[in-house]
């Protein structure tokens, strides 16, 4: 804060018409003050000038006031931007929270712009044909598209817990505790990357919503959220969760019912989403947003 300067103001002005009075009675004495033939009147002048002009802004309670802006100025009135978010680099929305379908909006954005993410997954044993029952684990696309964490995979049409790493494209699982083996092709199995795709992955799914609905707030692991429900359509779920049984024949058709839970502050950050499929649930959480993740090929037998 700016301490306040005397009331009376001294003009630059008063200050030349001073000075240069007292350089010409020096001038009359035959003062040295002719020195550099005149420059230094000048000189002084001006340096006189600045040294009060400073001394007033810089808040040391004495010397000449200034035209700094006061409060109710123009200067004083405009609009400060936003500080950037965070997690995407990108300003937060200024988006009512009752307004559904544009919070809906502005989440699928930053989901789609966004590099890494902690996701939980959950399947009921009700939901049939789908090529996991659950999943734990981070995702990322920087600098390479790749996943790793634990789940339970259908292999060889039976579920199996196993640690896994995706890189490359390919499904490095680990069975029973023994070493990675290379499964080849993780879309063959279920590839996790899926997730952070942005024409396929959960930040299409949230754009997709159809006649979503606010349906309160709610706190929800530890952060408060904007509940929306609607529904989304199978084929945009499918590429999430593939629900084709082992015949290839499709569990799932139509539009299906979804309610979704965003952070309540901006950029409204997936936290949940929970798809009905037939008589069961799918659950996915995500958290650690933008959090940095380093994922590295494992050592197989």
């Amino acid at each position: 804060m700016y301490s306040r300067c005397p009331a009376k103001r001294i003009t630059t002005e008063t200050l030349v018409g001073r000075a240069t009075v007292a350089v010409m009675n020096a001038h009359l004495r035959g003062s040295t003050a002719r020195i550099r033939s005149g420059l230094l009147p000048v000189v002084a002048v001006v340096s006189v000038s600045a040294a009060l002009v400073a001394g007033c802004s810089s808040g040391n309670g004495g010397g000449v006031a200034t035209n700094a802006p006061t409060a109710g100025s123009a200067a004083s009135s405009e609009t400060i931007p936003p500080a950037q978010d965070s997690a995407t680099g990108s300003v937060p929305p200024t988006v009512a929270a009752t307004d559904a379908a544009a919070v809906l909006t502005e989440a699928a954005k930053v989901t789609q712009m966004m590099h890494s993410v902690h996701i939980v997954m959950k399947v009921d044993k009700n939901v049939q044909g789908v090529p996991l029952q659950s999943l734990t684990g981070d995702v990322t696309n920087q600098p390479s598209v790749a996943a790793q964490g634990e789940g339970s995979f259908r292999i060889d049409e039976k579920y199996v817990s196993a640690k896994f790493v995706v890189i490359d494209g390919n499904l490095y699982a680990q069975l029973a505790g023994a070493a990675y083996k290379n499964f080849g092709p993780a879309k063959s199995v279920y590839d996790p990357a899926v997730i952070l795709n942005k024409d396929l992955g959960l930040g299409h799914l949230l754009g997709a919503v159809k006649s979503p609905k606010s349906a309160g707030s709610e706190s929800l692991a530890g952060t408060q959220t904007i509940k929306i429900t609607g529904t989304v359509d199978s084929a945009v779920v499918d590429k999430i969760i593939p629900s084709k049984s082992p015949t290839g024949a499709q569990n799932t058709s139509g539009d299906l019912p979804i309610t979704v839970w965003l952070s309540e502050k901006a950029p409204h950050n997936l936290v949940q989403a929970e798809i009905t499929m037939g008589s069961g649930k799918v659950t996915i959480q995500s958290s650690d947003w933008e959090k940095k993740v380093s994922i590295s090929k494992p050592a197989t037998s």
